[in-house]
C-alpha cells in the first residue's frame, strides 16, 4: 500500500514538473512599448553611418516569423522581416518585429546581418538599394572623409524650402565634396538624401530617393522580448499583433548617437539624454534638422504652436510634469485602466501640452481590432483637430485583410531576404579577410550571386515620385553673381585680333559691322577712307625723302620761280580742258543726233 502511494506521489510530482516546464515554454513574448525602430521603416539622415558597437554576446538564431493577415491597403505594401537587436539599456537581445511597409518607388530592401569580429559580434545595417541592384555587382568604397557640412550658407528662399545636407562623392580615384542646397517642400513626399553605410568590406553608397512621410510608411509593429525558451522550438511561429501608434512617434522619437538609428518610447531618463537625443534636437549640422522632422516642421510652418507643443511635451516628460509613457504592453493596460477609473480620459496633461491623458500613455493598439489608423502628426498640439481637412499631415491608413495568396507570397519573399542576407554575409567576410590592416583603400566590386532555387523578386507598382530635387534658381543666380560667365552680356561681341585686317575685296561694311557699338575708336575705318589717307601720306613720304647731293647743286643753278607758293605751269599739251564746257558740248551733240 505504501509502495503504491509512493509511486502515485512520484508520478504526480513529475507531471506537475513537466506541466510547469511546458507552461514556461508556452509563455508568449513580452510586448515592448519602447525599443529600436525597424531600420527599414526610418533612420536618421546623417550622411555617414559608421560602424556599430561590438557586442560580446552572440545573437540567437532568427525567429520563425509570419506576417499577420491585417495589412494596409495598396499594391506597393510588402512585408519586411524582423531581426535581433542589442538593447544596451537592458543589456540583452530583443526581437525587432517585421512590419508592413509602403515600398519607396524604385527601391528594394537589402537586409542586414550579424558579423563575427574580434571581441564579439557586430551588426551590419540593411539599406534601400536601387531596384535590381542585388543582381548586379555591389561596389564597396574606402571610408569617406569627415563631413564638411556646416549648415546652409544662405537663407531659405521661403518657408516652403527644405535643406539637403552636403555629401562626399567618390570620383575615379578620390572623394569630391558636393555642397548642400535648398529644395521646395512637396506635401506627401520626403527626400532621403545620399548616405554611406559601413560594412566590414568597406562603405556602401546609397543614392537618395523619395519616400513617404515617417508616420505614413506602413504599420510598425512593437518589438518583443522572449523570456522563455518557446521560440527555440522548431515548430514555433511568431506572428506580430500590436501596432505602434503613428502619432505617438512624434512625441517620443529619439536618435541614438552611437548608431544613428531611431528609438521610440520612454527614453526620458535624464541620464540617457546624451546617448538618446530627441529627434527635434538632432541636427545634421548648424541649422539643419533631420529630414524626417524637417518635413513636419515645414508642414506645420503656419502653426508655430505645433513645434512649441512638441518641445514642451519632451521637456515635460523629462522634468516629470507630464507622466512618462509605459515601457510594456502590461504597463499600458494598467495606466489606461487607472485613467478610466479616475474619469480623467479627456483631461489635458498640462496647460502647455494639448493632449489627453489617454493619448499620453497609449503606445500600442491590437491590429486585429484595427480597421484604420489615423495619422495627424499630433496636430492637437497646435490646436488643430486631426480629422479636419485643414490639418497639414492628416491621413487615414485603411487596414484590410490580406488574401491567402498574398500571405503565401510574402512568406516566400521572407525566404528570399534570408538568402540575400546569408550570401551578403559570406561575400563581405571574404573581402574583409583580404583587406590590409582591415581597411579598404581602393573600390572593390563584388557580385552577390543567389542560388537558382531562391524565389524571384516580386513586382511592385509604386506611385510615381516627383523628379529628384535640384539646386533652386535663386541659389544658381547667387552663384552666377560670384562667378559671372564670360558671355553673359549679349550686346558685346567677342574679342578680335588686332593684327588681322579686313579683306581688300570688301568695300562696304557688312550687316554685322552696322550692328557694332558706336565706339569710333574701336570700330575699324571703311576701305575708301584708308585709300584716301594713304594718298595723303604719300606726298609726305616724298617730302621726307632727301634728294641726292648732285641734284641739289643743279637746283642751285636754276632760276627761282616768280610766284612763290604757286606750282609751275604745265606744258600746253598737258593742259586740262575745263570739265564743265566739255560736258555741255557732249550733251549738245547727243541732242543733235
Amino acid at each position: 500500500m505504501r509502495l503504491r502511494l509512493f509511486i502515485l506521489a512520484a508520478l504526480t510530482a513529475g507531471a506537475m514538473g513537466l506541466a510547469g516546464v511546458f507552461a514556461q515554454e508556452d509563455e508568449g513574448p513580452e510586448v515592448q512599448a519602447r525599443g529600436p525602430v525597424h531600420e527599414a521603416f526610418g533612420e536618421s539622415s546623417d550622411p555617414i553611418a559608421g560602424a556599430q558597437p561590438v557586442v560580446a554576446k552572440a545573437p540567437p538564431d532568427p525567429v520563425e516569423e509570419v506576417p499577420p493577415e491585417e495589412k494596409p491597403e495598396g499594391d506597393h505594401v510588402v512585408w519586411i522581416p524582423g531581426y535581433w537587436a542589442w538593447d544596451e539599456v537592458d543589456e540583452d537581445f530583443l526581437w525587432v518585429s517585421g512590419f508592413w511597409r509602403a515600398v519607396p518607388p524604385g527601391r528594394a530592401w537589402v537586409p542586414g546581418h550579424w558579423q563575427e569580429v574580434k571581441g564579439g559580434y557586430q551588426w551590419v545595417s540593411g539599406y534601400w538599394s536601387e531596384e535590381g541592384e542585388s543582381e548586379k555587382d555591389v561596389e564597396y568604397l574606402p571610408e569617406p572623409p569627415e563631413s564638411l557640412e556646416r549648415g546652409p550658407s544662405a537663407r531659405a528662399p521661403s518657408e516652403e524650402y527644405i535643406y539637403v545636407p552636403g555629401v562626399w562623392l567618390y570620383q575615379v580615384t578620390k572623394y569630391a565634396w558636393r555642397p548642400g542646397f535648398w529644395f521646395k517642400f512637396r506635401p506627401g513626399w520626403v527626400w532621403v538624401p545620399d548616405c554611406y553605410k559601413w560594412t566590414p568590406a568597406g562603405y556602401l553608397f546609397v543614392p537618395g530617393y523619395w519616400d513617404a512621410p515617417l508616420c505614413e510608411r506602413g504599420l510598425l509593429f512593437a518589438p518583443v522580448r522572449f523570456t522563455g525558451r518557446a521560440h527555440l522550438r522548431r515548430d514555433y511561429v511568431y506572428r506580430p499583433s500590436y501596432v505602434v501608434q503613428p502619432d505617438f512617434l512624434v512625441g517620443s522619437l529619439f536618435v541614438r548617437n552611437a548608431t544613428r538609428t531611431y528609438y521610440f518610447g520612454d527614453y526620458f531618463d535624464p541620464k540617457l539624454r546624451k546617448r538618446y537625443v530627441p529627434w527635434v534636437e538632432h541636427h545634421i549640422a548648424r541649422d539643419s534638422n533631420d529630414v524626417n522632422f524637417a518635413y513636419y516642421h515645414r508642414a506645420f510652418a503656419k502653426h508655430a504652436a505645433w513645434e512649441r507643443g512638441v518641445k514642451a511635451l519632451y521637456e515635460g516628460r523629462y522634468s516629470g510634469d507630464v507622466p512618462r509613457p509605459p515601457r510594456t504592453l502590461a504597463q499600458q493596460t494598467k495606466a489606461v485602466t487607472r485613467i478610466e477609473s479616475d474619469r480623467a480620459t479627456d483631461r489635458v496633461v498640462s496647460k502647455t501640452v494639448n493632449i489627453t491623458n489617454v493619448q499620453n500613455v497609449t503606445v500600442l493598439a491590437p491590429v486585429r481590432k484595427t480597421e484604420s489608423v489615423k495619422v495627424t502628426g499630433l496636430a492637437a498640439l497646435a490646436g488643430i483637430r486631426g480629422d479636419e481637412k485643414t490639418a497639414p499631415a492628416a491621413r487615414t491608413i485603411k487596414v484590410e485583410k490580406a488574401r491567402e495568396s498574398v500571405v503565401k507570397e510574402e512568406r516566400r519573399q521572407v525566404e528570399r531576404y534570408r538568402i540575400i542576407a546569408k550570401h551578403r554575409h559570406e561575400a563581405e567576410a571574404k573581402v574583409a579577410a583580404k583587406l590590409p590592416k582591415g581597411k579598404l583603400t581602393e573600390p572593390v566590386k563584388v557580385r552577390i550571386e543567389l542560388p537558382k532555387t531562391a524565389p524571384p523578386p516580386r513586382k511592385i507598382k509604386a506611385p510615381t515620385p516627383p523628379p529628384p530635387p535640384v539646386r533652386s534658381k535663386t541659389e544658381e543666380k547667387d552663384k552666377d553673381k560670384e562667378h559671372p560667365p564670360k558671355d553673359r552680356d549679349k550686346g558685346k561681341e567677342p574679342p578680335k585680333d588686332k593684327d588681322k585686317t579686313p579683306p581688300k575685296d570688301k568695300d562696304r561694311p557688312t550687316d554685322k559691322d552696322r550692328e557694332r557699338p558706336k565706339d569710333k575708336d574701336k570700330q575699324p575705318p571703311p576701305k575708301d577712307k584708308d585709300h584716301h589717307e594713304k594718298d595723303k601720306d604719300r606726298p609726305k613720304e616724298k617730302e621726307k625723302e632727301k634728294p641726292p647731293p648732285k641734284d641739289r647743286e643743279k637746283d642751285k643753278d636754276r632760276p627761282p620761280p616768280k610766284d612763290k607758293g604757286k606750282e609751275p605751269p604745265l606744258p600746253k599739251d598737258k593742259e586740262k580742258p575745263p570739265p564743265k564746257k566739255d560736258k555741255e558740248k557732249d550733251k549738245d551733240k547727243e541732242k543733235d543726233t
